[in-house]
């Protein structure tokens, strides 16, 4: 009861501080541990999968298997976690990263990686990841006000470029000492992650939008509702989208961004190496846009309370557009530089404005089910 009535109230208060917040900062812990844990695994796994296997291709068919079970368990997921606590989410999905990266530091310091192992913690970490990756965000509705949405989301954006900063120098250093190290530190931050999740006080079940109050599932037990579930609930996140001319709108924009971005990328990095700049130079890509996403952050914060939501979206895309267009006249690195650092300022705004309203038009009940098949049709950052 506690924690129900603390839930309802969380989500009636006004627009204090989200530094004064100790569940947002203990949530937020919780998300940048998953995060860094995640950035740090990440740069090593395909390393040390290279040299365990002696293939580039081997290690690149591994981190592929690794995503298709991704993107194959995210809307089973999206179903069973709207059904379950997001807090027992985000702790399962902690334990379970815990144990699969713990295996893979013991193994390659027993002498013991070999390529089996190695299927085995990338296709765990994939469907974990596809599992319980929007969990977190999920549990965020519950956690700050609707009006604070798009500032934690602006502030998420500018964790992420500090994440993208700072992981993978992090993970090549650690390397330098022992390929076992990376997985380790990723260990310690999924356990840094359940025990900030358990600080959280707020009310973490699936909210009923439309009375049932917190955990007010309408197809709670002893309503009708099915032990296992059926077709239309996986459904019913594609059914949302549909049926909401504003969030197709939305995820459309989203679609488009992840694909241009992606392709940008990798036209951009395979230009300059034909051009013959230093590998080095071209790994400064990420981190410049890093960078710029971390002072956007702090911008945003501003531009958020003053800018209506809609006029910010339209001005930010149009600006983000205008910055990328050197990079298709002139093919220099520095320009190319210069011009990643001015979207990855325009970024958080622009993601806090349209992830912020958009999961506010999302029922508490629903929120999985609509970010994991968003996630889906945008390529599983459109709603992150």
């Amino acid at each position: 009861m506690t924690g129900r009535l603390w839930g309802r109230v969380r989500r009636d208060r006004g627009g204090e501080s989200l530094l004064g917040d100790r569940d947002y900062l203990a949530w937020f812990a919780a998300d940048t541990s998953w995060a860094f844990g995640t950035g740090v695994r990440s740069f090593a796994m395909l390393l040390v999968s290279f040299a365990v296997t002696g293939s580039a291709a081997q290690a690149g068919l591994i981190s592929t298997v690794s995503t298709v079970c991704a993107l194959v368990a995210t809307v089973p997921g999206g179903v069973l976690v709207d059904r379950w606590d997001r807090r027992t989410s985000l702790i399962t999905s902690g334990i379970l990263r815990l144990v699969l990266c713990l295996l893979a530091a013991l193994t390659w310091e027993m002498g013991a990686m070999d390529t089996a192992v190695l299927y085995v913690v990338g296709i765990g970490l994939g469907v974990v990841s596809g599992l319980f990756g929007t969990a977190s965000d999920a549990a965020l509705k519950s956690v700050v006000t609707g009006a604070q949405l798009p500032q934690a989301v602006s502030a998420n954006q500018g964790r992420d470029g500090a994440v993208s900063l700072v992981a993978s120098p992090i993970s090549g250093a650690l390397m330098a000492v022992s390929n076992a190290l990376p997985f380790a530190v990723a260990a310690g931050a999924a356990l840094i992650q359940v025990v900030a999740t358990r600080v959280i006080r707020a009310d973490l079940r699936p909210i009923d939008d439309e009375g049932g109050g917190a955990g007010g599932h309408p197809d709670d037990e002893g309503d009708g509702r099915s032990r296992w579930p059926r077709l239309d609930e996986y459904l019913a996140g594609f059914r949302f989208i549909v049926g909401q001319d504003v969030l197709c709108r939305l995820i459309l924009g989203t679609v488009g961004i992840n694909c241009g971005l992606t392709a940008l990328f990798v036209g951009l990095q395979l230009v300059l190496k034909e051009d013959g700049v230093q590998t080095w130079r071209i790994g400064l890509l990420d981190s410049f846009m890093a960078v710029g996403m971390i002072v956007g952050a702090v911008i945003a914060q501003g531009l958020l309370k003053r800018v209506r939501t809609g006029t910010l979206i339209i001005g930010l895309f149009l600006a983000g557009c205008a910055a990328l267009v050197p990079i298709a006249l002139v093919q220099d690195i520095r320009v190319s530089l210069a011009a990643l650092t001015v979207l990855g300022l325009v970024m958080p705004a622009l993601n806090g404005a349209m992830m912020g309203y958009a999961q506010a038009l999302i029922p508490g009940r629903l929120q999985r089910r609509v970010l994991s098949a968003a996630g889906l049709l945008g390529h599983r950052h459109c709603l992150h």
